[in-house]
């Protein structure tokens, strides 16, 4: 014998029948509009169900599941209706702020990753001995991204690299290969600095959209 569901402490044999399809989900008068004001959760919820809900066909599974979607509603409309805007000169403005704070360098640097000291030795004596860098990398480097391209890692800041190897890096300067191999978490390197500039920022277009929503959303906290 089935086990009816219990509701409010009696068992409703209405509830042991198939589901009825979902009554049209309208959200009350007081989320229609812009909200202003503010109210309890709890209290407004009871004042909801109260109105929108069938205490003999509605288990409380299926209240909360209509309350649920008219709070998604009520989230969708309240964005809706939201002025806050940012101006293309905001968001210019914040783009040089920001450009204005990269004072890192950037080093356009290449290397040799092996496992052992001595694989790093023989590599440089390759290297010192006149073969080029990318050949000697291609051939023993154990890096799967950079091996393929000769070592090349192209342009970065010391911060994208751990400590051993970003304070080897900066030393060699604007050029320059590491005279000793550098040990790393990662095993033994050889590396090559092939040039230094100032970090170059992404594009205003590339970042635009993401700064101005930033910047909508701190106007937002502070109203």
């Amino acid at each position: 014998m089935p086990i009816l569901p219990v509701f409010h402490g009696h068992s409703n044999p209405r509830l042991a029948k198939p589901d009825l399809p979902p009554a049209p989900i309208v959200a009350p008068a007081e989320v229609r509009i812009c909200a202003h004001g503010h109210h309890s959760g709890a209290a407004w919820h009871e004042r909801w169900a109260s109105r929108h809900c069938d205490s003999l066909t509605d288990t409380p599974d299926k209240i909360m599941q209509k309350f649920l979607g008219v709070i998604f509603s009520t989230a969708i409309l309240l964005s809706a209706c939201s002025t806050t805007q940012v101006s293309e000169a905001e968001t210019r403005a914040e783009y040089d702020r920001i450009v204005a704070r990269m004072t890192d360098q950037e080093y356009n640097v290449r290397h040799i990753l092996v496992e052992h000291r001595w694989q790093a030795e023989a590599a440089l004596v390759r290297i010192k001995s006149g073969e080029a860098f990318g050949p000697v990398a291609r051939d023993v480097s154990q890096d799967p991204g950079s091996a393929p391209q000769g070592g090349e890692m192209g342009w970065n800041v010391p911060a994208h690299f751990v400590p051993e190897f970003s304070e080897a890096m900066v030393r060699l300067g604007a050029s320059g290969l590491t005279a000793e191999p550098v040990k790393s978490p990662f095993g033994w390197h050889v590396i090559e600095v092939t040039g230094m500039r100032k970090e170059q920022p992404p594009p205003f277009d590339e970042l635009k959209d993401q700064i101005a929503k930033r910047l909508k959303q701190k106007k937002e906290r502070l109203r």
